[in-house]
């Protein structure tokens, strides 16, 4: 057993002690002011993770997807994107001065091609979308030069002949236009420039049977494509099947409700068959789609005129002639630009 004197208790400093409390005192002073801001702004979101930045890729699969549902201009807008983000991306200018020649937009068409002849002069394709391009926006000489260039590039490219049967047709070129068509075909069966442009070959030559079996066929391929249906539409009506042309020109506005040409297309057809009430229905639809298509103001005043509403019709009558002019001064213009 130990004895031994007791300890003393050590007292404690008055300082220590102050110490201490100032220490408690600020804690609490701190976790006062981090309540307060909870209180005070109880809706501040927390912080999201930055969004990763899309690819040009994707953009691109994106156009792609697009297209094969039929919606162009969506298309058209998804590749440009593409192209912002990879400016020197040669697949997305080749899709897009086609998409953009179908679209009617053929300047910004042919300014696209030549930009992917710029980055890949020794590209096939390059040279196939000059060429389609080209022949698109009224210049058949350099069309068929493009297109043959592409051929002695890559004499398998399908498109390239079928480029260039489109063009020998506006040329008036027929055999050797039917031949370049039959040879994209026998190159690729699957493709849907070929049968398209084979048809609008047979088209031009009066052949209104084969061309509907080239533009259905096309249609197998990619059911979703509203000029092709208004190429079929407009040869079933050359043939006086007037049910059919409706179908077609029906399946067109399904796809893209904004295609003035089906609008305009199946309102002439109504107005050919005397129902001049459902020909107004469509050819208002087509002036509202595109207020400078003069040829849809041209018979929606033919229509007004058979339903006694002169007015009307003398009102439209005027808008087309003005619209005329100012169409064929705008061709006038860029004739003396490209000369």
């Amino acid at each position: 057993m130990y004895i031994g004197s007791p300890r003393k208790k050590r007292r404690s400093s008055p300082v220590r002690i102050l110490l201490l409390l100032m220490l408690i005192a600020a804690s609490i002073y701190v976790y006062a002011l981090i309540k307060q801001e909870q209180v005070v702004s109880p809706f501040i979101p927390t912080p999201l993770p930055p969004t990763p930045t899309r690819s040009a890729l994707s953009y691109a699969d994106e156009a792609e997807e697009l297209y094969l549902q039929g919606k162009l201009a969506e298309a058209i807008v998804a590749y440009e994107q593409a192209i912002t983000l990879d400016p020197d991306d040669v697949l997305s200018y080749i899709p897009l001065a086609r998409l953009l020649a179908l679209e009617g937009r053929t300047v910004e068409a042919v300014r696209r091609a030549n930009r992917a002849v710029e980055i890949a002069p020794e590209n096939a394709r390059t040279w196939a979308i000059l060429g389609m391009a080209n022949d698109w926006n009224n210049d058949v000489p350099d069309a068929i030069d493009a297109c043959k260039r592409a051929i002695d590039l890559d004499p398998t490219y399908a498109e390239a002949y079928a480029y260039l049967a489109e063009a020998y047709a506006d040329a008036g070129r027929w055999a050797e236009a039917t031949e370049t068509a039959q040879t994209a075909l026998q190159l690729d069966d699957h493709s849907v420039d070929a049968h398209r442009n084979y048809g609008y070959v047979l088209e031009k030559q009066g052949n209104y049977w084969g061309a509907v079996e080239e533009y259905e066929r096309a249609l197998e391929i990619n059911p979703n494509l509203a000029y092709i249906h208004i190429a079929a539409g407009r040869d079933y009506q050359a043939l006086g099947n007037l049910d059919a042309a409706e179908s077609s020109f029906q399946h067109a506005i399904e796809i893209d409700p904004n295609n003035v040409e089906a609008y305009y297309r199946l309102g002439r057809a109504y107005y050919d068959t005397g129902e001049y009430e459902r020909a107004e229905t469509y050819l208002k639809q087509a002036t509202e789609a595109d207020p400078e298509f003069a040829p849809a103001f041209g018979y929606l005043a033919f229509t007004y005129w058979s339903r006694r509403n002169y007015e009307s019709a003398i009102d439209n009558l005027n808008r087309a002639i003005e619209l005329g002019c100012i169409t064929a001064r705008r061709q006038a213009e860029a004739f003396y630009v490209t000369v």
